[in-house]
């Protein structure tokens, strides 16, 4: 239980890191389409 405990972990920090990666991506985009 311990061992997937921790790899759920890792998987949600994995996620929220692509997450804000996307999210980078969009504003970076929005910025650019506005100026």
């Amino acid at each position: 239980a311990f061992i997937t405990g921790q790899r759920s972990e890792k998987a949600l920090q994995k996620e929220e890191r692509e997450q804000a990666h996307k999210d980078k991506k969009r504003i970076q985009k929005l910025e650019r389409e506005c100026h």
